[in-house]
């Protein structure tokens, strides 16, 4: 059961944002009563912080496959990206207000994410791609984790003004690609310049590696 009440209430945030769906509907909805859910979560605010919880801990599961995995540092920036945007493409824009506005502490649970494993993740990556020769040795890595996390928060917050849809796995690859391509040596311009000859062909190799799961 309480399973099924994460799962339940995870579908009604992410479509109708948090602070419009009460424990009353989330108890009616599984067809329970409003005792049986309290004896799972105490109120809306634990089990919010659950959802986020269990999301952060399938994203990094996901991730320490792709840093252990063979292959070149541009592949698993790509694939931890696309990662974060299949995952948030799910996120009624209200769901993140809400959260931002009337939730502060399950908010920082995301940013403490962003901030720790996943600056850590992609600053690693880019000390791999120069030593693999495909990024300048010149660049600093911490200023283009901030300026990529910018770009990538505009994507799946929506906020970038385009008439495509940001879960557009092509699209994104293109504006992820042409965001790495100023990072890159002569060689690794050429590596990124064969992956955009090649972006569905990818695109199905990593819906069959990551996203071959429903969380």
């Amino acid at each position: 059961m309480r399973e099924q009440i994460i799962k339940q209430s995870k579908n009604l945030f992410f479509k109708f944002g948090i602070k419009s769906v009460s424990m009353d509907e989330i108890a009616s909805t599984l067809g329970i009563s409003k005792k049986t859910l309290y004896q799972h979560f105490n109120n809306k605010s634990e089990l919010l912080k659950k959802i986020i919880e269990d999301k952060i801990e399938v994203i990094q599961k996901k991730n320490t496959i792709i840093i252990n995995e063979e292959g070149d540092a541009i592949d698993k920036i790509l694939k931890i990206y696309y990662i974060i945007l299949v995952k948030s493409k799910n996120f009624n824009p209200v769901f993140i207000h809400d959260l931002h506005k009337y939730y502060s502490s399950e908010h920082q649970l995301i940013k403490d994410f962003k901030k720790t494993e996943l600056q850590y993740l992609l600053t690693e990556l880019i000390t791999l791609g120069k030593k693999q020769k495909i990024f300048r040795k010149d660049i600093d890595e911490d200023l283009i984790y901030y300026l990529h996390m910018q770009r990538i928060d505009s994507m799946a917050n929506g906020t970038i003004s385009t008439n495509k849809k940001f879960d557009d796995p092509v699209f994104c690859f293109n504006i992820l690609l042409n965001n790495i391509i100023g990072l890159t040596t002569l060689e690794g311009h050429e590596l990124i310049e064969n992956k955009i000859k090649n972006l569905k062909k990818i695109n199905i190799e990593f819906q069959k590696q990551i996203l071959n799961d429903e969380d």
